[in-house]
């Protein structure tokens, strides 16, 4: 944009770099919030800006930065339609161009570039276009001038080619890597032997075995050499190489990886009818560490490894005859895990009784104690009954923090998957008498999912189930929340006339009025507003009977909390203003109003902002309405605003600037102050293209340094 105004290159380049930054913070929100064309909208924006950064370095990293994780980047757009889809393809063609526009001194950059959009063509499903944009990052790796460099780029080059299945190519990158690290100086001998160490594996993955084996014959360490014919053997054992296998493995120097490749050699004898002799060289392998230092250790690994064969009882042989606590615990473990997955239930409860003693302690149980493997390994096998038999074996110890997110984790994942009779099972499991919240909560989830699953009879068997614990009232909860999803009128009154007697007849304060919030969001769903304002307020009346005015406002507080969690913004803006604990009830207008304008509740949004009486607070909260007004391109509606949000921000009381002492020693600036507003309010109207606004705006700014700035965020 031309201007008479003078604006220096370095205010402009900043400004260009700030610009970028911002945008990247709102395509995020807009590609969490789905509004795809917003964001590719965005997207360009950011590359049309970082064409006229000067600063190459910048220029190098800030669209890298921005599509580095394919999986935020690309992955969601695969769901959209193919038409959709080809207006980001063409996004990517400019960043192809852009990055091959990057200069002569820049192929490193250009390499990076152009790695990343071959990935987005490869998520999109353009092979085509994808293969293009290898070999042209390919022509760039090559013209890189430094080694270190050029072999990180070719070995990147190599990954991707065999991610798409692309032998010949990765070889071809591989041949190119080797020779970058022949260039890279011999007084560096640990980073060649590095690079030779990542080429040697991933000529494993490319099935040449004796070209890793060569090159571990060229790094003078213990560790490299050794890990590399280890893996070389793990890949023969898997393509059925027995004879490279064990030849390798011969050659293998260090204990603990000669063992491990005996025991992968083991593991295949066992399950191809040579059972004898998988057994000798687990024996072997056993034998091969015993004089280790952490021979135990390495021990219960190997046991580990071997029980995966299905020899159950050798593995358990082996782990009995280790004496420490944590790899015997971690071995047995595994052989549990093994017999639970083989059914063998009377062998699981043999190995159970011995793995009880050893997963006791403050050791076992922290927040990195090896109980959390065993869990996270039964997990993973999705054998969730098992894991909740070694949960329920752990003592109630109170160093076991995470043992409240294992019973959710282990509930949650088969309701994940709809396997709802299998997640009641294991709500079923939980103990009432120790951890009534959690068994409740978790029974009250898989009622839900039955109703949502249209499978009222099962939801109505596990309504039975749930219990009123101390703390929460979860047999009304879960009659109130059932019938909000009620799909008859009928239906509806046979859950919630029970629900409301048992609030009537509850005693505990905090449990009544947090039932007749949950009848009171069950009427609101149902779209009866007097029923709904009617039991709203005996929630009210009845927490209005605490006496204690912090203990009052924190129960208004649980109250608003759990009408939020159930996204009835309304009713839970009705409790938040009764509450009479200010900062409190003003934790609340942000909760309520930072969730309702995610789910683009601009009536409740709106509510919230008028309830604000400081011009800084409801300044805020007008930017914020339109900005997300803007991003659905509500632009009228943003204007508005925006201009209310001009004549709150001039009764933001001075300095103009502000700063927060956060510390003794640090402050930080107050982004509630004005010089912010007026920010935020400007960089609103330049993105709705309304100049007259814009100027309006700065002529009330003070600070000259800030006017300077928002004039170049005007022109630049």
């Amino acid at each position: 944009m031309t201007s008479s105004v003078q604006i220096s290159p370095e205010l402009c380049e900043a400004v260009l770099y700030d610009k970028i930054n911002d945008a990247a913070i709102d395509v995020q929100q807009l590609m969490n919030s789905q509004l795809y064309d917003q964001a590719l909208k965005t997207y360009h924006q950011i590359l049309n800006n970082a064409a006229l950064l000067s600063n190459a370095e910048q220029q190098g990293y800030v669209i890298v930065n921005l599509i580095r994780d394919e999986r935020f980047a690309f992955q969601p757009l695969t769901q959209l339609p193919r038409q959709e889809q080809d207006k980001w393809v063409e996004w990517l063609g400019k960043v192809q161009e852009y990055a091959l526009n990057l200069g002569e001194d820049a192929s490193l950059s250009i390499a990076q570039h152009l790695e990343l959009v071959a990935k987005g063509y490869q998520t999109l499903g353009r092979t085509d276009l994808a293969a293009i944009a290898l070999q042209q990052a390919t022509q760039a790796a090559q013209q890189i001038s430094e080694p270190i460099n050029r072999a990180n780029e070719f070995i990147q080059l190599a990954t991707m080619r065999l991610q798409f299945q692309n032998k010949a190519e990765a070889e071809q990158a591989l041949t190119q890597a080797l020779a970058a690290v022949e260039q890279i100086q011999s007084d560096d001998p640990y980073s060649q032997w590095n690079y030779l160490f990542s080429i040697a594996l991933l000529y494993i993955q490319a099935s040449e075995p004796q070209r890793a084996l060569a090159l571990a014959e060229k790094i003078a360490n213990d560790y490299s050499p050794n890990s590399i014919r280890q893996e070389v053997v793990r890949d023969a054992v898997k393509r059925g190489d027995l004879q490279l296998a064990q030849t390798v493995t011969a050659k293998i120097q260090i204990a603990e990886y000669q063992a491990n490749a005996l025991v992968e050699m083991a593991v295949y004898w066992a399950t191809h009818n040579q059972v004898r002799r998988g057994n000798r060289l687990f024996a072997q392998a056993l034998k091969r560490v015993a004089k280790d230092d952490h021979a135990e250790a390495i021990q219960s690994t190997l046991i580990q490894t071997y029980q995966t064969s299905g020899q159950l009882t050798i593995a358990l042989n082996a782990a009995q005859r280790i004496t420490l606590d944590e790899p015997k615990a971690l071995a047995l473990g595994a052989i549990a895990l093994g017999y639970a997955k083989a059914n063998q239930f009377q062998q699981l409860q043999q190995v159970l009784a011995q793995l009880t003693g050893l997963i006791q302690s403050e050791a076992a149980v922290n927040p990195v104690g090896y109980v959390n493997n065993i869990l996270q390994a039964a997990v993973n096998a999705e054998q969730y009954s098992f894991a909740m038999m070694v949960l329920n074996t752990v003592q109630n110890n109170a160093d076991f923090l995470s043992k409240p997110g294992w019973y959710r984790q282990i509930v949650q994942a088969p309701l994940r998957s709809q396997n709802f009779d299998k997640a009641l099972q294991l709500a079923k499991q939980i103990p009432n008498d120790f951890w009534p919240e959690e068994r409740n909560t978790h029974l009250q989830e898989v009622a839900i999912a039955y109703a949502n699953a249209q499978q009222w009879s099962r939801a109505n068997e596990v309504l039975t189930q749930i219990e009123n614990t101390t703390f929460t009232p979860y047999q009304v909860l879960a009659r109130a929340e059932l019938a909000a999803i009620a799909p008859t009128p009928e239906q509806f009154i046979t859950l919630i006339q029970p629900a409301i007697e048992q609030a009537q007849a509850l005693e505990p304060i905090a449990q009544k009025a947090l039932a007749f919030a949950a009848i009171a969001q069950a009427y609101l769903r149902s779209g009866n507003e007097e029923q709904t304002q009617s039991f709203l307020q005996q929630a009210i009346q009845t927490v209005q009977q605490v006496e204690d005015e912090e203990s009052l406002g924190r129960l208004f507080t649980q109250i608003t909390d759990y009408l939020i969690q159930q996204r009835q913004y309304t009713a839970a803006l009705t409790i938040a203003q009764a509450n009479s604990v200010s900062y409190l009830r003003e934790s609340s207008y942000d909760l309520i109003f930072q969730q309702a304008l995610l789910s683009y509740g601009f009536y409740v949004a709106l509510q919230v902002m008028e309830l604000e009486s400081l011009p800084d607070r409801q300044a805020a909260k007008l930017l914020a309405i339109a900005k997300t007004y803007a991003q659905l391109q509500r632009n009228e509606d943003a204007l508005v605003l925006l201009d209310r949000a001009f004549k709150v921000a001039q009764q933001i009381a001075d300095p103009e600037s502000r700063m927060i002492q956060v510390s003794e020693y640090t402050e930080v600036p107050d982004e509630s102050d004005r010089a912010h507003q007026y920010t935020r309010l400007v960089k609103l109207y330049v993105a709705l293209e309304r100049p007259d606004k814009v100027q309006q705006v700065i002529e009330r700014i003070q600070s000259t340094t800030l006017r300077d700035y928002l004039q170049a965020w005007i022109h630049c």
